[in-house]
């Protein structure tokens, strides 16, 4: 989860998350890439497309450049609002609109109704195929919020929170930021030797004009849970 504002943490989301232990032989490295493909749903279509583009390119950078071995490609981007003749009506999922503060559970429900709808109808989540849900709204004090993990127990669902003025660089990282969680992240700070701000697990967001980047931390986190995940499959394939 990330902060615009102030550290309001959406503490119901926790709900949601599942923790999972796992036992790590800690001479296992993780040598295997994963290749994510993302879906993107937004709010309106006031998130402009272009927008959502670029901002998926910029988060497709950070991975590529992060020496994690993750790639990144946009599987498709749609609308969550109904279209006249569209038979899918994902806006009724969602109770939200523009003019106020939505509440994080409400939020959180319609996501998780509009990713199982994908799932059965055209079978696009799995666990290497994170949604993103862009949601549209004017003066938020939470930047975004997703499952804990989610890649490795079959939630991959992420909110990112969009400002009408909010730039492609600022989205792509907020998104960049919640998939970390997906992939096990952490806050810099919370518990570890990283700066609390400056790098990409900020808990609140700060502008900047360079692209920010993964603290060693971060990539540890990520790092151990990958090796994990992997020791867990192998243990399955035997």
């Amino acid at each position: 989860m990330l902060n615009r504002h102030s550290p309001v943490l959406l503490a119901c989301i926790l709900l949601f998350s599942i923790l999972q232990c796992y036992s790590c032989n800690n001479a296992y490295t993780y040598n295997n890439p994963l290749h994510l493909k993302v879906t993107i749903v937004a709010e309106s279509q006031s998130i402009p497309k272009w927008k959502i583009k670029q901002a998926v390119n910029i988060l497709r950078d950070i991975y590529r450049n992060s020496g994690l071995g993750i790639t990144i490609s946009c599987q498709q981007i749609k609308y969550a609002h109904k279209h006249e003749n569209s038979p899918n009506n994902y806006a009724t999922d969602i109770a939200s609109d523009s003019n106020r503060e939505i509440d994080g559970v409400d939020l959180f429900n319609g996501l998780k109704t509009i990713a199982d709808t994908m799932r059965r109808t055209n079978g696009l989540i799995t666990k290497t195929s994170p949604i993103f849900f862009l949601h549209l709204e004017e003066n938020p004090s939470v930047y975004g919020a997703s499952v804990e993990n989610g890649i490795f127990i079959g939630n991959p669902i992420a909110v990112c929170t969009v400002k009408p003025e909010d730039t492609p660089k600022e989205i792509g990282e907020t998104m960049a930021h919640e998939l970390a969680h997906l992939l096990g992240a952490k806050h810099d700070g919370d518990g570890n030797g990283c700066m609390p701000s400056g790098y990409l697990m900020e808990t609140i967001y700060t502008k900047s004009d360079e692209l920010k980047i993964f603290s060693t931390c971060s990539k540890s986190d990520i790092k151990n849970k990958l090796v994990k995940n992997e020791i867990e499959r192998s243990k399955v394939d035997t």
